[in-house]
């Protein structure tokens, strides 16, 4: 029986998440969009059965629960009691659900049905999810990607000590814009959740208007990050668009900090604090990120910047960030301008302190570094570590289209031969996508690499490159770009590394 209690609540498949038929599985995966990440896990992706996107689909949020399970148990042909039962593990759980079926088990993010207080519309269609392939749920590569980020160029109005981009290859964007057009439209029939945007500088791009214009008419909401001094009028234009939040990257309040992270002219301050300003008056919500390099670290000049952006009111984040070793700076150049441990730790101290006395804005710090522990540790721990290590979605389910055409899997590699995908200029994204190129990489054969690299002999190769992936710029980093093809540093038959990318 239907508890009473709810059966005349209406239900809705949570706007957090989506459902996408992936041709021979389901993929069940966050919505990629700000505005629902506090209604449920905003970094969330599982294969699921299409049984089980079926019987949400029908929560499409305008009928009551009483309702949806009589279609679903009719639909099925189920007992309403069963359909119930089944049902009410979905209903606002609390967190994350293990459900078996047909011999597998399939994992649940929090609240995937909540109450429709909101009047949230889903249009999703059981028949959607009629699938007649043979089901794959081990496979981790998607057959259609799901996201993708466009580089508008590399091009910046700064020379940041610490940067990540090739400031000698500059690009500018050589994509005829008609045919960016043409790769949203296809994005939109693939149903992709995201498509960002990234550079060197959107900006800084002569197209930057109508490709946001574009994206926001497809429903897609690129997140803006910029260290260029944008006008009222550049303003004014994101607002009527409806764009709401804006990242400014921005290091210190204080000049010579700037002239000395970003290699700026004296006025770069004046200009870049009248733009917060500016975005202040007009009600954007505001994030500051700030990188903390060596040559700047004081931390009462910090505390002095932190004052400042305590006084703007719609500055709702400030994300301190301690550097990481870049792939285009030599690793002299990154001892320069690296944190120590000590440095992080006064950090930490000093985010604690703040929040204790009280600030109208959510203060963290962004310093996932690595550490000479981590590389040195005995087998037993760099195994444990490695085994559960993050997986990299680059040609797993995403890719970077670059300002010249090419496809990488990382906005960090996009010189790396090996690395690259094929181009876009002249192929549709599925056609690069199920290229023999982009294939070949993530089911990369074993005798395909060097005889240098332990790689080459591990009985463990398919497990480990098939399945969660390596990232390639920590390989880079360690062990150079001629030797892209080596271990994970992380990992526990990792030779000693060339290059010291982390913190002491």
């Amino acid at each position: 029986m239907i508890e009473k209690e709810i059966e005349k609540k209406k239900y809705v498949f949570n706007p957090c998440y989506i459902l996408r038929n992936d041709i021979n599985r389901v993929i069940l995966t966050d919505s990629g969009k700000e505005k629902y990440d506090k209604l449920g896990n905003d970094n969330f992706s599982e294969f699921i059965h299409p049984i089980h996107a079926m019987f949400l689909s029908f929560f499409k949020g305008d009928k009551t629960l009483s309702e949806n399970i009589k279609e679903i148990s009719y639909f099925f042909s189920m007992e309403e009691n069963k359909t119930f039962e089944l049902v009410k593990q979905f209903i606002e759980n609390r967190g994350t659900i293990v459900i078996e079926y047909d011999g597998n088990f399939y994992y649940y993010p929090e609240k995937i049905l909540i109450e429709n207080k909101y009047n949230f519309h889903r249009t999703y269609c059981a028949e959607d999810f009629n699938i007649t392939e043979k089901l794959d749920f081990e496979n981790q590569r998607y057959n259609i990607p799901i996201e993708c980020t466009i580089v508008v160029n590399t091009t910046c109005v700064t020379d940041c000590i610490y940067c990540y981009a090739d400031k000698i290859n500059i690009m500018k964007n050589k994509i005829p814009f008609e045919r960016l057009k043409a790769i949203i439209n296809e994005t939109q029939q693939l149903e992709f959740k995201s498509v960002d945007i990234s550079g060197g500088e959107l900006f800084l791009y002569e197209n930057w208007y109508e490709l946001l214009s574009l994206l926001y008419k497809n429903d897609y909401e690129p997140y803006l990050t910029t260290k260029v001094p944008i006008d009222e009028s550049e303003i004014l234009k994101l607002k009527e668009l409806g764009v709401e939040a804006i990242q400014i990257s921005l290091d210190s309040v204080f000049s010579d900090d700037l002239e000395i992270n970003l290699r700026v002219g004296n006025n770069y301050r004046e200009r870049i604090l009248n733009t917060i300003n500016l975005l202040n008056k007009y009600k954007f919500r505001i994030k500051i990120k700030s990188v903390i390099t060596n040559p700047i670290f004081d931390i009462d000049k910090i505390n002095k910047s932190i004052d400042y952006y305590n006084r703007i009111e719609n500055i709702h984040l400030v994300e301190l960030t301690a550097p990481g070793a870049s792939n285009y700076k030599t690793n002299d150049e990154f001892l320069k301008y690296r944190l120590s441990l000590q440095q992080i730790q006064c950090l930490k101290e000093l985010i604690d302190d703040n929040k204790a006395r009280g600030l109208h804005f959510t203060l963290g710090l962004d310093a996932q570094m690595y550490t000479k522990e981590m590389f040195d540790n005995s087998v037993e721990n760099k195994t444990k570590n490695f085994y559960s290590r993050a997986r990299c979605t680059g040609n797993e389910r995403s890719f970077y289209i670059l300002p010249n055409g090419d496809i990488s899997i990382c906005e960090e590699l996009y010189f790396n031969k090996n690395l690259k995908l094929g181009s876009i200029i002249n192929n549709s994204i599925m056609e690069m996508w199920n290229s023999a190129q982009a294939k070949d990489l993530f089911y990369i054969s074993q005798n395909k690499i060097s005889q240098d690299s332990y790689c080459s002999k591990c009985i463990e190769f398919k497990e480990c490159r098939h399945k969660r992936g390596i990232c390639w710029v920590d390989v880079i980093s360690a062990y150079g770009d001629e030797n892209w093809d080596f271990p994970s540093p992380e990992c526990p038959y990792s030779p000693p590394i060339k290059n010291k990318f982390y913190c002491e």
